[in-house]
């Protein structure tokens, strides 16, 4: 059966091997019915096949009494039936308190008022963008978020522990190499709402391939698109601005999932595409990059590079980081394009004096110091050099032949033409 809708409700967890504590006027309302139909807990018991004194204990949810057990979902819906009560009622009435799987209990309870469960919410949108970067579910279905930013992980317990009713706090485990990272974990509960709810797989990524959940590829609510691809950015992405030996700038924000086979770019990727199309982010094509490691295996891995002022400025608006260090880079990136804002004497004056400055300083100057020294825009520096060049202000004393490792070539050296 499919359940990939908005909504996930209580009584579709069916078969999930759930446990329910369910309030008290749920149970006064069974105790009346039990009394008008003139039965006893015993006959109650045998017409639903279960121990007697296991229906006591359940019963006990009545008055919380101390030998109060949480309630198989299964058993609930057979006392349901032989009293003729929908399971829909528990919801509409909000008498669902606590929820968990297994028997054992070592998996601590979420507050039931969680249901129905609406999965086109920025907060879900946020968790799922979370999931699919740094988490995964177990084969029992528990939840793990580990990395080694503990601001990534504190914000992302601030808002999960609201849609889930937990109160999970941050803990720590040190690697072999000694590098301290700190993870989160959830119970199978959760994974099971997940799994039923938008058919997310067991396992890791690698693996298993997964994608992104149709219900966020076929949204246009762009606020919950944002959220999700923040938080993927946030745990599988990264931002970059340095210079090279030549003094260009290069700015550039990717993303990178792996792959088990050397062919095959990740579903992960394909969507996370389908999405930045849809908030009309430009990123360059998909490109693959295969390592081997220190013990022979073969990697392969799938990266896109999102580039240009536009589209900075577009992410930071529509998508942005999930933590603060990474917002801080974003906008020093973006305010590392300057716009000249003189006239265009001014500025013919201000590039000459820059060239004066820096070649009695260097002995030269070469057009990406004179951006920096002149708060100039690059292409506007270069056409008021190729004006200055030809009024004999400034000369061109080097530069311009292929570099030995052709990687561009080397820079045009200026001097002052007095």
């Amino acid at each position: 059966m499919t359940h990939l809708k908005n909504k996930l409700h209580f009584w579709e967890l069916e078969n999930l091997n759930c446990y329910v504590w369910l309030k008290r006027d749920f149970w006064k309302l069974l105790v009346k019915k039990k009394n008008d139909k003139k039965l006893t807990w015993f006959e109650v018991s045998k017409k639903i096949s279960i121990n007697y004194g296991s229906l006591r204990n359940y019963l006990g949810q009545l008055n919380n009494t101390k030998k109060a057990q949480f309630i198989p979902l299964d058993i609930l819906i057979k006392l349901l039936n032989q009293f003729d009560i929908k399971l829909k009622i528990i919801e509409k009435n909000n008498w669902l308190a606590k929820i968990r799987s297994g028997k054992s209990g070592s998996s601590k309870p979420s507050n039931g008022s969680i249901f129905p469960i609406n999965f086109l919410k920025e907060d879900w949108g946020s968790f799922i963008g979370a999931l699919l970067s740094e988490c995964h579910i177990k084969d029992t279905g528990e939840i793990n978020f580990s990395n080694k930013d503990i601001e990534l992980i504190k914000n992302f317990i601030n808002f999960s522990n609201e849609l889930t009713g937990l109160k999970e706090t941050v803990k720590t485990y040190k690697r072999k190499n000694g590098k301290v990272y700190f993870y989160v974990n959830y119970p199978e509960i959760v994974g099971k709402i997940l799994i039923r709810g938008l058919e997310i797989k067991l396992g890791k990524k690698t693996i298993q391939n997964p994608p992104i959940p149709p219900i966020y590829l076929n949204s246009n609510n762009f606020e919950i698109i944002g959220h999700l691809l923040s938080w993927l950015f946030s745990g599988d992405g990264w931002i970059t601005i340095f210079k090279d030996h030549l003094g260009q700038t290069h700015r550039a924000i990717g993303i990178c999932f792996g792959s088990s086979k050397k062919d095959q770019i990740p579903q992960l990727l394909l969507d996370t595409m389908m999405l930045l199309d849809k908030l009309n982010i430009k990123y360059n094509k998909p490109f693959q990059e295969i390592k081997t490691t220190k013990k022979g295996k073969i990697t392969y891995s799938w990266k896109i590079f999102i580039k240009g002022e536009n589209n900075f400025v577009k992410f930071r608006e529509r998508v942005n980081f999930a933590t603060i260090d990474k917002r801080k880079k974003l906008d020093k990136m973006i305010n590392s394009y300057v716009k000249p804002k003189l006239g265009n004497n001014e500025s013919f004056l201000l590039v000459v004096n820059s060239v004066n400055k820096i070649s009695k300083i260097k002995g030269y100057a070469t057009k990406h110091d004179i951006c920096e020294t002149a708060k100039l825009n690059k292409k506007w520096v270069e056409k008021i050099l190729k004006r200055a060049v030809d009024r004999n202000c400034i000369k061109i004393v080097g530069g311009g032949e292929r570099c030995r490792n052709e990687y561009g070539r080397v820079p045009y050296f200026y001097v002052s033409g007095e």
